[in-house]
């Protein structure tokens, strides 16, 4: 059983068609594979921004709340 079998084939397929586009696109030789990862990592944090930007306002409700969370706590003890 490979290490990667939690992953999706399908999901797995899209990231090698991903960076095979960046390869091709840097150029095509051996030494654009590196290129061809740092633009495939930044495709994908492009891809999750909205979800880090939810992320980040859901947090900042959550610490406006905190401290009636903490009254809350204190009452039930």
């Amino acid at each position: 059983m490979s290490s990667f079998a939690i992953i999706p084939q399908s999901a797995l397929d899209v990231l090698n068609d991903v960076l095979g586009f960046w390869h091709d696109a840097v150029g095509g030789g051996e030494n654009s594979w590196g290129i061809a990862i740092i633009l495939l990592t930044f495709t994908i944090r492009l891809l999750i921004l909205p979800l880090t930007f939810k992320s980040v306002k859901s947090m900042q409700k959550l610490q406006v709340l905190q401290p009636e969370i903490k009254k809350i706590q204190a009452r039930y003890k």
